[in-house]
């Protein structure tokens, strides 16, 4: 975790799906790849619904469960239109 990075981008974990030797995750929110590892990936995706932050420097960390915000954090794709997520 970069707890002193500030996240370049935050997503909204979406459900994680193993098929095929691959791993593959996606923000709930506005579908961007969040997590996609090929070939024997043995971890676990971000539970879903927790915030991803994703530093500059390829880090990403947990903020916890969405419902636990008030606010979007900076940079969330929460704050985007909805109808640009749709």
């Amino acid at each position: 975790m970069c707890e002193r990075c500030e996240p370049a981008v935050v997503h909204v974990a979406g459900a994680w799906i193993h098929f095929g030797g691959w791993l593959r995750q996606r923000c709930a929110w506005c579908g961007a790849l969040i997590l996609n590892l090929e070939n024997g990936a043995t971890v676990a995706g971000w539970p879903p619904g927790h915030l991803v932050a994703f530093g500059l420097d390829q880090s990403s960390w947990d903020l916890g469960h969405v419902e636990l915000a008030p606010v979007p954090p900076p940079r969330c794709c929460l704050a985007l239109d909805p109808a640009i997520t749709a």
